[in-house]
């Protein structure tokens, strides 16, 4: 069977051992080899170039089976953030406390006092209104974090791996991956970055300015992220760790 036409959403499943894994699959034009899955609370997705076939899939997906059981367990252990008091949400590779006061403002707003996150909340916020405006209002915070934070980063990596007049930075919620190099120069940032230590955010920029000399993720592209960042492996590894707790509970 011939691969889907890009953009196009389908749905398939395995078996594996007794278990049926249903994985929805996203393909893509941009994509030319590489597969990538992920698991999270919206289900299980793989990402594929749009001229790979089904059974190719089906394969890949045998292969990756028992890390997918393994991430669907943990997704089960792991609590969505619920937003009281005592909660603690990731800031720079820190856990920080959340302390929440009602007062007289029309939608949640969200400060830091370098020990703790303070939010003003409306009387009368509950359920699941409540806990989408209060996501809404960090989601925005972290964003502005993010618009000082890593533009800052990507200035201080510039000299080392930057080409031409340096690149727009935007910070974006993007669902699948800490950041992206656009074909014209663009980076773009997942607001989640801010949640990882400063050693991972530089990890995360040097990726992406390594991306404007090599486009793709071939051995010339890590040789030119290890000349910048000789312990790039340790930080991939480290990422790695922590990326399955932070999507997982922050999707």
């Amino acid at each position: 069977m011939r691969g889907k036409g890009p953009g196009v959403t389908d749905r398939d499943s395995i078996r594996y051992g007794d278990t049926t894994i249903h994985y929805e699959i996203r393909r893509s034009e941009r994509r030319k080899k590489t597969v990538e899955v992920k698991v999270s609370r919206d289900g299980v997705r793989v990402y594929a170039p749009s001229a790979m076939d089904d059974e190719s899939l089906r394969k890949f997906v045998r292969e990756k089976a028992h890390w997918i059981l393994d991430h669907l367990a943990r997704l089960e252990e792991i609590e969505p953030v619920r937003f009281v008091n005592g909660e603690t949400l990731p800031y720079l590779g820190y856990d920080i406390p959340m302390v929440f006061d009602t007062c007289d403002v029309r939608s949640p707003e969200v400060s830091f006092d370098q020990r703790s996150f303070r939010v003003m909340e409306p009387p009368g916020l509950v359920g699941e209104s409540r806990l989408e405006l209060v996501g809404r209002a960090f989601l925005g915070w972290y964003c502005a974090r993010g618009t000082e934070w890593i533009p800052a980063a990507v200035d201080r990596w510039w000299p080392v791996l930057g080409r031409g007049p340096r690149s727009r930075v935007l910070i974006r919620n993007q669902r699948t991956r800490w950041a992206s190099c656009g074909v014209d120069g663009t980076l773009r940032f997942n607001w989640r970055v801010m949640m990882l230590e400063p050693g991972l955010i530089d990890y995360v920029v040097v990726h992406e300015l390594a991306h404007l000399t090599v486009r793709g993720h071939s051995r010339d592209f890590w040789d030119v992220v290890r000349k910048a960042m000789p312990d790039m492996a340790q930080r991939r590894k480290r990422l790695k760790e922590v990326a399955v707790g932070i999507h997982m509970r922050f999707t």
